[in-house]
């Protein structure tokens, strides 16, 4: 078979043909047709390289699997010079248990993180009442954003296997932290302690969750990051009733003690069950994967991504806040658990459809709905109102945190998802950081909701369009599996 790129130059060191890799498949006239189809696959990619012994492609395997479709009857694909077969378990007694491991993990780190907006109410009418919306914003932006931030260096270790002792150490950090939140008593101890160490520890374990997940999972990926995702929103509606309980009966200090023993059985499991599949690799560059925004798919994509972030989270900062506002009370807090236990059906059902239809193809719509649904929250004056916006809005983020991660892991190859995965985590834990406390200064300043949700609104909206764009960048038409 002769080089693609130039047919009429010798021909390199023998490579496996296509007809060789589909030797079982009987038909060796549909085996021809699918060479054909290979061969403009590569040709129509931006990666196009010379076939050579030790690699049968160089480009993004899941942009050849997209051109052949998901029946072809290719089994194995060599990944660049990495030759690994693109051949996943798709399930298994392990593969399940990594699943087991990551909801764990998602369930006492992000689910506790989601939970801020009822610290944020606390502390505004109690322990920090002398500080503003938007300074006590900071600290669970900081959380939000550390939650990201690691992702950039533990994407690398995962690649190259060393992650294990620092998730471990991460764990232990975690728990002790949750606890030293009990003996803080002044704004920058919450900073520090809340915001920086919580957040730091739980970015370190969150960064390579997924992409390890993604080691052991192809053709059921996004329904196994959606299960993943869903113990966030587990956590997420657990941890707020928790702590709303427990405060009054018990005070803050044994409520957040209790918090710390429950976290440390989670963050236990998953250190005893997440394991890579894939054997290290050597990556060529540095943490920073900068060759893939070479792609202007990819570079759109987390452009996208950062905008949609920067805005998508402020409802659930303020939805505790707001409703006091209208004079909820003590029911204000369970809007926060509405939303996370609603968003257990944006995780879970766009996740099992993503697989069908593209996890991309999904979260654009997803993403516009939500930042439409937002210009609405004003008028939620209700009780009924702010309880519906609150469930819908759940659906929306966890779509997101659903499909955003299938849906970088489909633009390169799979021995380097953990860096890509990295790069794209790290630069949202800037939006992350930045758009709470943006939205809690336009409302300290306004003292109304219409001109945050304006904000908020508005850069989701753009950043579903800039999403939008990034497959037609890709494909030059709005078809195509993404």
């Amino acid at each position: 078979m002769a080089s693609p790129s130039d047919s009429s130059s010798p021909p390199p060191s023998p490579t496996p043909t296509l007809s060789e890799i589909t030797s079982s498949t009987k038909d060796t006239s549909f085996a021809a047709a699918k060479e054909e189809e290979w061969c403009e696959a590569i040709n129509s990619s931006d990666e196009k390289k010379d076939l050579s012994s030790s690699s049968l492609v160089s480009v993004s395997p899941s942009l050849v699997f997209d051109k052949l479709g998901s029946d072809s009857p290719v089994g194995i694909i060599s990944e660049g010079s990495q030759d690994a077969a693109l051949t996943f378990p798709e399930g298994g007694v392990r593969g399940w248990l990594v699943v087991a491991g990551a909801v764990h993990m998602t369930f006492a780190g992000f689910g506790f993180i989601n939970s801020w907006g009822v610290f944020q109410a606390y502390y505004e009418t109690g322990m920090l009442a002398s500080s503003s919306s938007s300074s006590i914003a900071w600290i669970g932006s900081l959380q939000y954003c550390l939650i990201f931030f690691p992702s950039l260096v533990m994407g690398r270790l995962l690649d190259t296997g060393t992650f294990i002792l620092p998730f471990s150490i991460a764990a232990l950090t975690y728990v002790v932290a949750t606890i030293l939140i009990a003996e803080c008593t002044k704004y920058y101890q919450f900073l520090l302690c809340q915001g920086l160490l919580l957040g730091l520890a739980a970015g370190v374990m969150f960064g390579p969750t997924f992409a390890v997940v993604s080691h052991w999972f192809r053709q059921r990926r996004a329904l196994a990051v959606g299960a993943v995702v869903s113990g966030s929103s587990i956590g997420g509606t657990v941890f707020p009733i928790f702590l709303r309980k427990l405060i009054p009966l018990i005070g803050f200090k044994w409520t957040l003690r209790a918090a710390a023993l429950l976290i440390a059985y989670c963050v236990g499991f998953a250190c005893l069950t997440l394991r890579p599949r894939l054997k290290p690799v050597k990556v060529e560059g540095g943490l920073f994967n900068f060759a893939a925004f070479k792609r202007p798919a990819f570079s759109l994509y987390v452009v996208g991504c950062f905008l949609v972030m920067a805005g998508l989270y402020t409802p659930l900062s303020f939805l505790d806040v707001a409703g006091r506002r209208i004079g909820l009370g003590d029911f204000s807090s369970y809007l926060i658990a509405i939303a996370n236990a609603t968003s257990l059906a944006g995780r879970l059902v766009p996740g099992y459809l993503a697989d069908k239809i593209g996890p991309v193809n999904l979260l654009i719509p997803f993403s516009l709905l939500s930042g439409i649904l937002i210009f609405a929250w004003p008028f939620c004056v209700s009780k009924g109102s702010l309880v519906v916006f609150s469930a819908l809005m759940g659906i929306g983020t966890g779509a997101f945190v659903s499909l955003y991660s299938p849906g970088v892991a489909q633009l390169g190859e799979t021995h380097d998802i953990g860096r890509r995965m990295g790069t794209l985590t790290s630069i949202l834990s800037f939006a992350a950081l930045i758009g709470p406390p943006i939205s809690g200064a336009i409302l300290t300043r306004t003292e109304s909701f219409l001109s945050v949700a304006c904000f908020s609104g508005t850069i989701v909206i753009v950043g579903s369009s800039v999403m939008a764009s990034a497959k037609w960048a890709l494909f030059k038409s709005w078809k195509g599996r993404m």
